[in-house]
């Protein structure tokens, strides 16, 4: 279904967004790409 689609995403990309943020504190975050 589209709407699952749309909520594994936004998932996904607040947890990158949170591992790029915690990652801050150590290293330079990887670029997205």
């Amino acid at each position: 279904m589209l709407l699952d689609k749309i909520q594994t995403a936004l998932a996904d990309i607040a947890q990158s967004q949170l591992k790029t943020r915690s990652r801050a504190h150590t290293q330079q975050p990887l670029p997205e790409s």
